[in-house]
């Protein structure tokens, strides 16, 4: 070898050092992927105990109740925030079932002392539990109040890394809530980023104290509408993550179809994809955004599946919710398997009945984690843990943290 080709070897490989090492302190400078679940308060420590914490960022531990209208919820727990509302103002955060509650939080330290990576969120709201949202929104004394309260809980029970809120939604349309327009969707808007702003404030003030981290983070529909609903480019600021609840697209109005499907094959259906390019767009930056992956399905009688399509659906009954493990285990009798590679969304289908059941399994949840990852996304999501066999957290994490050994189809690489 020539001193001169000796020369230009040491170079590139000098090169090439660098690059590496410029990709390595990157890599390291970024935060962890986000792969989180909700779970849903049962009173079951060990339930929590169970939880496959090392394959998870957060836990949203779901739901807190603010005081006040509550009627989107059952009788009983109506009857249990009355009861633990007893002395204090309106729009107070409250464990509604707090015997129940702590023993769980308790399971939730022992946890965390095992995974000290762990987040663990409150979240306040929740489809049956965001009325008293609407009623804070009218009055800048109850808005301050909940802040206040929020703060206080959180600090109160040290197990708490945060705030997660679960609004559903800013502007109206939710759990039989009429759809706001003129003033009242103003006021709304401007009162989401009032509360995230503030409950930022809260939240700086106890890391002060207390020299620990908290995240402030929202659940949210990423709908035309809804998007719509939030004023993002000045409430973003504030925030730490956004969870996008992209699943839930076909229901209520008496058409089959993909429920959290990842793709859509025209305009007008809603997608995963569909939802965060709208936010996006509205000014949530990709690195804050969280995409949503159902651990439960879906399903219809009458759907009108043909053609690896809906054809003219619009007489479909609804056969209610499914929870994906129990599914996986016992698929309703004359179902069949089935995958829809463009909408990249799983299903099961009964050719007599025209039965069709959408849900997510471990491919469409791989296919979203390439997405996200592609797009530059935060990471993924599910609604909710204890709906799992285990498979679908396993394709969640494995999505996250697998750079290699799996193929991206060029199907998941469409990012615009």
């Amino acid at each position: 070898m020539t001193r001169q080709h000796t020369e230009d070897f040491f170079s590139v490989g000098l090169k090439y050092f660098f690059i590496s090492l410029l990709f390595i302190c990157l890599s390291a400078s970024a935060p962890p992927p986000v792969v989180a679940s909700y779970y849903v308060a049962a009173g079951n420590p060990i339930a929590v105990s169970n939880i496959p914490a090392s394959k998870l960022s957060h836990v949203l531990y779901a739901f807190i109740a603010l005081c006040g209208d509550n009627s989107g919820a059952n009788k009983s727990t109506q009857k249990a925030i009355v009861v633990a509302c007893e002395g204090k103002a309106p729009y107070s955060a409250v464990l509604y079932n707090k015997n129940e509650v702590m023993t769980e939080l308790d399971a939730f330290r022992k946890l965390k002392q095992l995974h000290p990576h762990l987040t663990i969120l409150p979240s306040f709201g929740g489809w049956t539990l965001s009325q008293p949202f609407h009623g804070l929104a009218k009055s800048e004394s109850a808005r301050k109040h909940f802040v206040q309260s929020a703060i206080e809980l959180i600090t109160q029970h040290d197990v708490f890394d945060g705030i997660d809120i679960d609004w559903e939604y800013p502007g109206g349309g939710g759990n039989s809530q009429k759809v706001l327009k003129g003033a009242q969707a103003q006021n709304e808007k401007q009162v989401f980023k009032l509360l995230m702003q503030e409950l930022r404030a809260g939240l700086d003030k106890l890391e002060q104290n207390t020299g620990r981290d908290y995240q402030l983070t929202a659940a949210i529909s990423g709908s035309k509408a809804k998007t719509q609903a939030i004023d993002w480019k000045k409430t973003i600021p504030f925030m730490d993550y956004v969870f996008a609840m992209t699943y839930d697209f076909a229901v209520g109005d008496g058409r089959a179809g993909h429920h959290t499907n990842l793709f859509s094959s025209d305009e007008n259906s809603l997608s995963a994809k569909g939802m965060i390019n709208n936010l996006i767009n509205a000014g949530v930056p990709a690195p804050k955004l969280v995409l949503g992956i159902a651990f439960y399905g879906r399903g219809w009688h009458n759907s009108n599946w043909k053609n690896n399509a809906f054809e003219g659906n619009n007489h479909a009954v609804s056969t209610g919710s499914y929870v994906y493990k129990e599914l996986i285990a016992n698929p309703p009798p004359g179902y069949l398997y089935g995958y829809d590679a463009q909408a990249e969304a799983s299903y099961l289908f009964n050719a007599d009945t025209q039965g069709f059941i959408s849900f997510d399994d471990p491919r469409s949840t791989r296919a979203k984690t390439d997405w996200s990852r592609n797009k530059g996304l935060a990471g993924v999501f599910s609604w909710q843990i204890m709906q799992d066999n285990g498979d679908l957290l396993e394709a969640m994490y494995q999505g996250m943290h697998s750079y290699d050994n799996h193929d991206v189809s060029t199907e998941v690489l469409k990012t615009k």
